[in-house]
């Protein structure tokens, strides 16, 4: 996995590449970690992720939960296929209130 940030006037951009698994958790969690702590507001573009298991989607879940804000830009066809297969896109949310996963229906390819 690669990453790219970029800090902008509306927040973070946090650009993933290549194969975000289980294997790069540890990596992405830092990021993520790190991001979080400084930024006001944090989108993840993910339309350069090659492959991903369900680990991707459990840090970004965590991160959804914190008090900044997170939202995805775009995402590839490999993570809206796992999306899809995994039951992340759904109507309704998990905890009643906002969802990450109803907003990233809008972004699948």
């Amino acid at each position: 996995m690669d990453s790219r940030v970029e800090h902008t006037q509306d927040g973070t951009v946090l650009t993933l590449y290549g194969d975000v698994t289980i294997e790069s958790a540890v990596e992405l969690r830092k990021v993520l970690v790190g991001e979080l702590a400084a930024a006001s507001g944090l989108t993840v573009n993910l339309a350069y992720v090659t492959r991903c298991d369900l680990s991707l989607f459990q840090l970004l879940c965590a991160a959804h939960r914190t008090s900044v804000p997170v939202r995805l830009a775009e995402v590839s066809p490999a993570v809206g296929e796992v999306m899809a297969s995994s039951g992340l896109i759904r109507g309704s949310s998990c905890t009643g209130g906002p969802c990450l996963w109803q907003r990233a229906q809008e972004v699948a390819p």
